[in-house]
């Protein structure tokens, strides 16, 4: 859908205009995302159009633009650590990170047009900015545009920023070193750059329009409010300025903001997918993988959990093992900001593993942290409970090598949302449906982008909240009785259904497996597609 964006928009559409017109035609769907993201690949298209055909220019550009971001990750993360920590660390660093699956073959993958990549490099920064102990005014500052930056591209590392302030003002009334120039910064930069950023994106006639799923007036209200809050803290007499009146004052005026920003925020705690009808709720809550607890996620995908997870989990034991040896000053400092991002990051991904990107950038830093600091303890103290905490801390990242031959992946028992379908999605095989008039065709709902991407046609369904319908359209129909998709159908002034050969919509006995397994109910007429995957169906009305 990145791709699709991208291509809207250097084809004239607005700059404002996030709508995909081929989705649920002709009004389209009106997406949450931020037009900044669109901004990397657009750049590095145009650049390869000048020396490559427009078709080759989009592949080249779909490989490059990741790997760029990666490269930028790993030196980030490798660079970062070794001047905070040392050599030692930032090698371990970087190994932890290529190793990681969620980078290597997840969010930067090449071909993988997605705005986490750009977050999980944008909340790296503002981590290493925050370690950094050199011109702490500008590092301050530095953390506030990568945070301003990372929620107007989306709102997933809220939790990540609001952790990162919470840490910046909680040293501040410590007095630790630096630490009231770096807030100073921070505090100062952030709501004025988040406010840039969001008038940067957002039509002026929806500036003041209140919206939970991007950044908008309430969550600009609450950082601003935190701002004040910690800027109000040099208002304090110099022989006050104590940790515990100091951060009194600082959690007073933040209860204070919140309440007179309460009729703005409180609608938004419920989540994103408040808004959908209940039965979508529950399908999402149950069926959609990347929205599942931790928990959840590691009974239905044993082997992708421990990939995802574990290098997570191993950053975190050793971290803290590592800030357990090492001697008081600014290097334990350092570990144990890390350690705490970490922690608040793995809690969230205890509660929906999606959040895991909020530890890609740090929890390899920490890994590098804790190792180091466990071997330097061995050489100072020569024990061998030292020496036995460094081979733990190996072990620990060697285990998942010898679990991942004993956790297999268990089969897609019910149909999961996130894993359908995906033998049929590659363009080469969707292409195949060029040979049809263009039309609106239904799909299920992970085929949806990818029909826009490799066809002429145009789309009902779709995974993206802000639509009920196009979430209904992509899951409901397939899981219910040959009425349930002709009534959808005819709603959508439609007769043609594409499923995947093999796949299970719900029960075996919906219309979808139905029609997956080549046993369509007498109302539904296959149109011949050739060989493949793809059975394309055209519905006749009673």
């Amino acid at each position: 859908m990145r791709l699709l964006s991208v291509r809207a928009w250097l084809n004239g559409q607005s700059w404002f205009d996030m709508t995909q017109y081929r989705l649920l035609a002709p009004e389209g769907l009106s997406l949450h995302w931020s037009r900044y993201g669109d901004l990397g690949p657009a750049l590095t298209l145009r650049a390869l159009e000048a020396v490559l055909p427009p078709h080759a220019a989009e592949r080249w550009m779909a490989l490059a633009w990741p790997t760029a971001l990666a490269l930028m990750l790993h030196a980030l993360v490798g660079f970062g650590t070794r001047a905070h920590m040392g050599a030692v660390a930032g090698a371990v660093a970087m190994a932890v990170l290529a190793a990681w699956a969620m980078v290597s073959s997840g969010y930067f993958a090449p071909g993988r047009l997605d705005h986490h990549n750009l977050q999980i490099l944008l909340m790296g920064v503002a981590a290493f900015a925050v370690l950094s102990r050199k011109r702490p005014v500008l590092g301050g500052g530095v953390c506030a545009g990568a945070l301003a930056l990372s929620l107007a591209i989306g709102l997933e590392g809220v939790l990540f920023g609001a952790a990162i302030g919470s840490l910046i003002v909680i040293q501040s009334a410590l007095d630790l070193p630096s630490s009231r120039a770096r807030m100073t910064g921070f505090c100062a930069s952030l709501a004025p750059l988040a406010v840039c950023a969001h008038l940067g994106q957002t039509p002026p006639e929806r500036w003041g329009v209140p919206v939970c799923d991007a950044l908008g007036p309430g969550i600009l209200g609450v950082l601003a409010v935190g701002s004040v809050a910690g800027l109000s803290l040099y208002a304090l007499p110099l022989r006050a300025r104590k940790a515990v009146p100091v951060l009194a004052l600082a959690a007073g005026l933040l209860a204070l903001g919140l309440a007179l920003l309460w009729a703005q925020v409180s609608p938004c705690l419920a989540g994103p997918y408040a808004s959908l009808p209940g039965p979508l709720q529950i399908l999402i809550a149950q069926d959609l993988a990347e929205a599942l607890p931790a928990y959840r996620f590691a009974q239905r995908f044993p082997g992708v959990a421990v990939d995802l997870l574990w290098p997570a989990g191993a950053a975190v034991i050793i971290g803290a093992l590592g800030v357990a040896v090492s001697p008081t000053g600014a290097l334990r400092r350092s570990g144990l900001t890390l350690l705490i991002l970490c922690l608040v990051g793995t809690l969230a991904a205890l509660m929906q593993v999606r959040q895991v990107i909020l530890l890609a950038a740090i929890a390899p830093a920490l890994t590098g942290f804790g190792l180091q600091a466990l071997i330097t303890a061995r050489r100072r103290e020569r024990s061998p409970l030292a020496a036995l905490g460094v081979l733990g801390a190996l072990a620990l990242l060697m285990l998942p090598l010898v679990a991942k031959d004993v956790l297999q992946a268990r089969p897609n028992a019910g149909g999961q949302i996130a894993a359908q379908d995906q033998g049929c999605a590659l363009p080469s095989t969707l292409s195949g449906l060029n040979a049809v008039p263009p039309t609106a065709i239904l799909t299920p709902l992970n085929l949806g982008p990818k029909l826009l991407l490799a066809t002429h046609h145009t789309g009902l369904a779709a995974p993206y909240h802000r639509s009920a319908r196009a979430l209904g359209n992509g899951v409901l129909p397939f899981r219910g009785t040959p009425q349930d998709m002709g009534a959808v159908l005819s709603r959508e002034r439609a007769d043609l259904v594409l499923v995947c050969a093999g796949s299970q919509y719900g029960p075996a006995t919906s219309v979808g497996s139905l029609l997956a397994a080549g046993s369509p109910p007498p109302s539904f007429a296959p149109v011949p597609l050739g060989d493949g995957p793809l059975r394309l169906y055209r519905w006749r009305a009673p």
